[in-house]
């Protein structure tokens, strides 16, 4: 892993991207001032930039909110914009170093940002570079390379000469002309989804919804906590659960281990944000998740939030949780570690919720895989604490496949669900 500091260009001075937190999906997102309370007056910008159907990050990784922390003020503009999307794809790749944790290398960026990645001029280039050189020397006394982005229409304007007496150009240090996106990306080898595509998902004829494809790995949120789903969720044999539809057994146990789906719906003329602001109470209702062929959840345009939990019938279990989202748009599969080694004991699940686009208009799927080794396996435990190392952002669906398909061969318990969620 590469971890990576990535400081936004401003006129005063290199503001630190020093956080990412996902938030409740129903609210505004926003850029905040070094952990403080205190919203700066590009969130609504910023929050434009994140949601649907104006922005690019829940279209890349399918969460709605999200709050940043930066250590310097970010007033107005858009130039933000280049650095907090490398931000938002090196946080979903794990190789965003935050706060004071150790970082490899140091990017700094300033760029405004389309629908189609392409990168936009700015304003004031030369006036945010003067105001990195303490950046440079910096970086330059650590020994760490720093790489200044910089929009392409920007670049001629720049005084190479300026640049080279300020130590802006040397063995470890450079400023890289940009006109697409996509060659930053390619540069910090990570990779961002595809959000240019239809957003509609399109039947190819004969097939049927799930048919030859993955779905994508879902990004960690609260949604579902904040409403209180998992306090309810039942553990006991006798438990019981407020419900709308069908209830499957709630112990029921398949190949060692059971994944359940908990969702959450308002009640009848109401909607999901009347129940949050306490006019009504969710109603819920449960499905088992069986190996083999996807379960399904309909009507989903009236969904509040999913929960899943895990169980186990064996004693002192460890388990690895892998989750996953996808559509039929996708193209690239964007992983995330959910449980890392844990302990899960029978009657006591594993719980964690997911977040949901802010509407839901097209089917889209959640798969959970839940992995297990052998007490005393320690090269087993430790593939898969490298795989989990290595896990996050987007990679191949084939890569994806092959990955349980090799834990499986190294003597892993491996049990893989879907979950489709059809409006």
């Amino acid at each position: 892993m590469i971890a990576t500091r990535v400081f936004i260009g401003t006129t005063e001075g290199a503001a630190q991207v020093q956080s990412i937190t996902e938030e409740e999906a129903g609210v505004q997102s926003v850029i905040c001032l070094n952990g403080r309370a205190v919203a700066l007056p590009v969130s609504a910008e910023y929050d434009s930039f994140v949601r649907r159907p104006t922005g690019l990050i829940e279209a890349a990784y399918g969460h709605a909110a999200y709050r940043i922390d930066v250590s310097l003020p970010i007033e107005e503009g858009r130039s933000w914009q280049l650095g907090v999307l490398a931000a938002h794809a090196l946080n979903a790749a794990h190789n965003l170093a935050t706060g004071d944790a150790p970082a490899n290398r140091v990017i700094w960026l300033t760029g405004e940002i389309d629908r189609h990645l392409r990168v936009h001029p700015i304003a004031h280039l030369s006036e945010k570079l003067r105001r990195a050189s303490p950046l440079v020397a910096a970086c330059e006394a650590a020994g760490l390379p720093i790489t200044f982005y910089v929009p392409q229409a920007n670049f001629a304007e720049l005084d190479s000469a300026w640049l080279r007496q300020h130590g802006f150009v040397g063995p470890k240090c450079e400023v890289v002309p940009l006109d697409q996106a996509a060659s930053l990306f390619s540069a910090l080898d990570i990779s961002f989804p595809d959000v240019k595509g239809p957003l509609r998902p399109v039947m190819k004829p004969g097939l049927s919804p799930g048919h030859g494809r993955l779905p994508l790995y879902l990004s960690v949120a609260t949604v579902v906590a904040a409403i209180g789903v998992l306090m309810l969720y039942p553990t006991g044999e006798d438990s019981e659960m407020p419900t709308t539809g069908t209830v499957e057994p709630v112990r029921e146990i398949h190949d060692g281990f059971k994944a359940t789906a908990v969702v959450s719906r308002p009640p009848a003329n109401f909607d999901c944000f009347d129940v949050r602001r306490g006019q009504a109470s969710f109603q819920f209702t449960q499905q088992t998740l069986l190996s083999g062929s996807p379960t399904r959840t309909t009507d989903a345009g009236e969904i509040c939030g999913i929960a899943y939990a895990v169980e186990t019938e064996n004693e002192n279990e460890a388990v690895w949780i892998f989750t996953a989202r996808s559509s039929l748009s996708d193209t690239l599969v964007t992983t995330k570690v959910r449980a890392r080694q844990d302990p899960l004991e029978p009657a006591n699940p594993y719980k964690f919720s997911v977040p949901l686009p802010g509407e839901i208009q097209h089917q889209f799927a959640y798969e959970l895989a839940v992995v297990s080794s052998p007490r005393g396996d320690r090269a087993l435990v430790a593939k898969l604490e490298a795989l989990s190392d290595r896990l996050g952002g987007a990679i191949e669906p084939s890569t994806w496949r092959g990955i349980f398909e090799e834990l499986k061969a190294s003597g892993a318990q491996v049990k893989v669900v879907v979950h489709e969620i059809v409006p």
